[in-house]
């Protein structure tokens, strides 16, 4: 249900859909597709034919190429937008003439094409396992990595919202972690991470080149991290490293203690 819902309300959400589809999970894609039909009927009920007929015939549109969001054009708000389209203004604004707006616009659904080809094949390769506490782990990394590498697509996402996805995905490599040692830098990686975002100054500030250097940077940093991840997936055709091989199997996860991983517990 939330899926259905966050997919229709957000779109970029819906990247979750084409892993399940990939995957073959076709009764969770058949309870997406349920529940879907059902909003769309209760909001047609309700609201009448327009409002619809008007978000997908001229709101999307704008959308797709950035007419919604003419802020993103602004140098101050070009630093805090979190998206590969405003990884190519910063670039422009730098001075890089050739990323004018129609070919970063093209970049950017080009990207948005490889990142639905990348969900679809990390479904196809990997099976979701949920019987055990590190195959539910396991799917919930690639789950939220692949909804930060959609949520890039967006012309326009400010920099606060659009990195809270990757810091919940720190947390989650943390929690996936052999090793207290391995944890606590991933940890510190989110906190860090989060005060670096948290520092970016608002968009009532000028603009000057090292802030756009840096959130540039930081940006190209977090595409990574959850591009990593996702292609983590994608290489394996079967279990990850640390995850279980098959039902009843358990994989080597932390517990509180003297620093020694739990040899195995029962599943969640």
């Amino acid at each position: 249900a939330i899926l259905a819902w966050t997919a229709i309300a957000k779109i970029f959400p819906g990247i979750l859909i084409v892993h399940l589809v990939a995957a073959r999970r076709w009764r969770a894609v058949a309870w997406v597709a349920g529940i879907g039909i059902a909003l769309l009927a209760v909001t047609l009920a309700v609201q009448g034919m327009r409002p619809t007929r008007d978000f997908v015939t001229y709101e999307m549109p704008q959308i797709s190429d950035g007419r919604a969001f003419p802020h993103t054009e602004l140098p101050a708000t070009s630093r805090v937008n979190w998206t590969v389209y405003g990884l190519t203004v910063r670039l422009r604004l730098l001075g890089v003439d050739a990323m004018t707006q129609p070919v970063g616009l093209t970049i950017a659904s080009i990207y948005g094409i490889l990142v639905i080809g990348l969900a679809a094949l990390a479904g196809w390769r990997r099976p979701i396992r949920i019987e055990t506490p590190s195959g539910r782990l396991a799917v919930l990394q690639i789950a939220v990595a692949l909804v930060g590498l959609a949520s890039f697509r967006s012309p326009f996402a400010g920099a606060h919202y659009g990195a809270f996805s990757t810091l919940c995905l720190l947390a989650l490599l943390a929690a996936g972690t052999s090793s207290y040692r391995d944890a606590r830098l991933w940890m510190v990686g989110m906190v860090v991470y989060g005060l670096a975002v948290w520092s970016i100054p608002s968009p009532n500030v000028p603009a000057t080149a090292p802030w756009l250097v840096v959130t540039g940077v930081l940006l190209v940093l977090t595409v990574v991290l959850n591009l990593w991840v996702a292609l983590r997936a994608a290489r394996a055709s079967g279990s990850l490293p640390g995850e279980a091989g098959e039902a009843g199997e358990d994989a080597t996860y932390m517990v509180p203690g003297r620093g020694a991983p739990a040899a195995s517990a029962a599943p969640l």
